[in-house]
């Protein structure tokens, strides 16, 4: 059974089979490549004279990959249309973008906690004994904002879903598909 052109489909080993191209959004020439110009247009870039662009959804050359989406418009979402590229690589967080939250804590009086302070995840517990600490007579002292101050440097971090790593391959030398 011989593909038609056209069809996108990923692939689980490292090479690209014969009669068909890696989906890299590659530049192809248009004298050379009809049929397929004929079916995609310059819907993946190009400047639709001398060449044609094939679809970007392996990551090459420093370009980050693309995950594939239906076209069209799902319930409470905007329409996507065939070719649009949308989403971020990269994103930096801004106050505004983040719930509201605070980062208090509180400090017990000299004498009123265990002698050592709890380890990062653990739960302050009485020395030499299986229970939690009372909770002290006095009331907790809050410390000054300046105490918990804002960590990060405003750079972006990776805005990657988790994926599996496959090779998209578009096939340029199938079966024409008929119209209809």
């Amino acid at each position: 059974m011989e593909t038609i052109m056209g069809t996108v489909m990923p692939f689980p080993y490292g090479f690209v089979p014969k009669g068909w191209e890696p989906c890299n959004g590659q530049l192809l020439p248009i004298s050379s490549n009809s049929a397929m110009f004929a079916l995609i247009g310059t819907l993946y870039g190009g400047d639709g004279r001398t060449n044609f662009a094939l679809p970007q959804l392996n990551g090459t050359n420093g370009q980050p990959g693309r995950v594939a989406a239906g076209q069209g418009q799902g319930p409470g979402l905007s329409q996507r249309v065939m070719g649009e590229m949308l989403g971020e690589d990269e994103v930096t967080l801004t106050a505004s973008e983040m719930p509201v939250h605070t980062h208090g804590f509180a400090l017990y009086t000299a004498g009123a906690a265990a002698s050592a302070a709890p380890t990062a995840g653990a739960t302050l517990m009485a020395p030499a004994s299986n229970g939690y600490l009372p909770p002290p007579a006095a009331q907790p002292t809050d410390l000054s904002p300046s105490t918990v101050m804002p960590a990060g440097q405003n750079a972006p971090h990776g805005n990657d879903q988790p994926t599996l790593d496959l090779v998209y391959c578009i096939c340029t030398q199938g079966i024409f598909p008929s119209f209809g």
